[in-house]
């Protein structure tokens, strides 16, 4: 039998390749692991809304929403806001959409304060790119607010 070759890409967590790697079986495989190309702790910021009420608190949707609105108003409104319930793998894949090139920054902001508090935390945050972390919303609206103006600046709409 003639040898095939099979490309695929999959998310790697410190080594191991994330579960749907078992989807076909090999009598031999051979695999390479390429490092990401982009600084992401430089590129990229992950926020954890610690300062948030529990998600299953009734308080939860009027502080999200204030909170998610502080923040598209640092970004000067440049926002894709992606809500995913109770799924991690989504979490990472919408986080490492963030950065593309080696000119994008920004922010992820999780609104759920179990990610900065459980014990599990360490397993979810393994699945997502290495973006610096923080949970005071000051560095957020900080990062955000420094990208609206740049973005403004090489648009022509601020000054330098």
């Amino acid at each position: 039998m003639a040898n095939t070759h099979l490309y695929a890409t999959h998310l790697a967590s410190e080594g191991a390749v994330l579960p749907d790697h078992d989807a076909v079986v090999f009598d031999e495989a051979h695999t390479l692991e390429v490092a990401s190309p982009f600084d992401f702790r430089r590129q990229a910021v992950l926020h954890v809304a610690r300062h948030l009420p529990d998600p299953r608190s009734e308080a939860f949707p009027a502080a999200m929403h204030d909170e998610l609105h502080r923040l598209v108003t640092a970004a000067g409104g440049r926002t894709l806001a992606l809500f995913t319930s109770k799924a991690a793998m989504q979490l990472a894949q919408g986080a490492g959409r963030l950065v593309r090139r080696a000119t994008d920054e920004g922010v992820v902001a999780v609104f759920d304060r179990r990610l900065a508090l459980m014990g599990y935390r360490r397993t979810l945050l393994a699945t997502m790119p290495p973006f610096r972390r923080s949970v005071d919303p000051a560095d957020a609206v900080a990062v955000l607010e420094r990208l609206a103006a740049a973005a403004d600046v090489s648009s022509g709409r601020g000054t330098a």
